[in-house]
This record gives structure tokens, sequence and C-alpha cells, in this order.
């Protein structure tokens, strides 16, 4: 992300494509700017809190913390098992034991297919959810920006490059998790389970989603849909240089006379 993000943050305030896109923006949003702002603010508080729980869980260990953040949650004939992305824990009357996934021995597990992909999965995970949640920093810093009266276009363009490009490319990576650790059904998998409704998602994987794709979503919209704003050091640039030109013409018209 880093590299796209320096890019962008780099364009030139003037160029047009540029301006033509901190320009854009709905009058009813202009209107309640800081009221929008706010909400923004409040929506990125919640999204941070809801990713950095989702993240715990993901990331926990051995106790009550997997239990209760788990991402995926499977039930057995041999015991109900909570997954992160770093454990996986489970088992019968009490007996629980943990064990990583980067340990696990999947010829050994009725549902062979599925664990070897959730395994490959979980493995490349870790890096993306904490980056996806230290980059909150990065957003908050764009849109207190906008709200503390120095908006600009390349503000504008970071919020919402972080919005729904980075929203977009961790939703991909829950989306994989998904299909690799959840919703996957191999047709061995379905024999050896019986029915569908043996694995299930968990609240840690929910709260992930929620925080680190569909707040943003929102909170991207609001960005896109208000206009930059000039800054009072910028107005009296615009009026000075509209000052000039109109002198400028006076001038002129004073010489042909």
């Amino acid at each position: 992300m880093a590299p796209w993000g320096l890019l962008l943050a780099c364009l030139p305030k003037k160029y047009r494509a540029c301006q033509c896109f901190a320009d854009f923006g709905f009058d009813c949003l202009e209107e309640r700017r800081h009221a929008v702002l706010r909400l923004c603010m409040a929506l990125l508080l919640l999204g941070f809190a809801a990713a950095f729980v989702g993240m715990v869980g993901g990331l926990a260990g051995k106790g009550r913390t997997l239990k209760a953040l788990a991402w995926a949650r499977f039930h057995s004939p041999w015991g109900e098992f909570d997954s992160g992305v770093v454990y996986y824990c489970g088992g019968m009357d009490g007996n629980v034991t943990c064990t990583k996934w980067k340990d696990m021995d999947c010829d050994r597990v009725a549902i062979k297919t599925q664990c070897e992909l959730c395994q490959n999965q979980v493995g490349a995970m870790t890096v993306p959810i904490i980056i996806c949640v230290v980059t909150y920093a990065l957003f908050s810093h764009n849109t207190w920006l906008r709200y503390s009266g120095k908006d600009s276009a390349q503000a504008k363009i970071m919020s919402c490059f972080a919005c729904f490009w980075a929203g977009t490319n961790f939703l991909l990576v829950l989306v994989a998790f998904w299909k690799a650790c959840v919703a996957l059904k191999r047709e061995q998998d379905d024999r050896a389970m019986h029915h569908d409704d043996l694995v299930s998602m968990g609240p840690g994987l929910l709260l992930m989603g929620t925080g680190a794709s569909g707040l943003k979503y929102a909170c991207g919209f609001l960005h896109l849909g208000l206009p930059v704003e000039e800054s009072p050091h910028e107005q009296i640039n615009s009026s000075d240089n509209d000052t000039d030109d109109e002198d400028g013409d006076g001038g002129d018209a004073s010489e042909d006379e």
C-alpha cells in the first residue's frame, strides 16, 4: 500500500484530475461539513476498535480470548474447536488442547483438504492484520487535517485511498480466509462431516471485517462526497491574484487609450 499511497500524495495540487477530484462533492454534505467529519471520526474510532478486537482474537493463543473471539468454529464428533490465525484449540469434556496452525499435522485430520488450505492461508495473514490496524493512524491523520481547517486535495485523495483501496485489499484477504477456513466444502470433507452446519464464522472474523472494511467504506463515501475546503491562506492568495488580474486589465486599458 505504501508506494501507491506516497505516489498519490506527491501528485501536484494543480494537476487537473486532482483538482476535479478535490472539487467533487455534494451540497448536502458540504452544508454540514463539520458534522460529517465528526461522524467520520466517530466511525473511524469505532472501526479501529472493532478491527483491534478482531486482531486480538485472531492472534490470541491459549485461553478465553480465543474462545470468545475465534475467527472460525468447528463442531465435530470429537469436540468443539476454535480457530484464530495462529492457534487452533478445542477438545471434549473439558480436555482442551491447543496447536499452532503451522505445527498442525493435517494428515491426521479427517477434513484434510480444508485443513491444508486453511493452514496455508493463516500463515500469510499475520502481517496484513497488523498493517491494517496500524494504517488506521494514517487515516486518522488525514481525517483530522480535513476537520481542522488544513484540508487539501492530497488529504482527500489519501483518505479515499485508505478507505477504498486498502479496505478492499484487506477484504479480499478475509474472503480468502473465509473460503479456506470457514465455507470450503470439498466432497471428501462433506463425507467426513456428514452435513454443512459444522463450520461457522466466529465473532473475531465478523469484527475484523466490520472494522477493517465495512466502516472504512462508510468513511470513504463521506470523504468522497465532501469537496476540499480552501484554507484561509489559499483564499487570500486567490483574492490577491484576482486583484492583480483586475489591475493588469485596467492598466492595459489605460495604455490603449
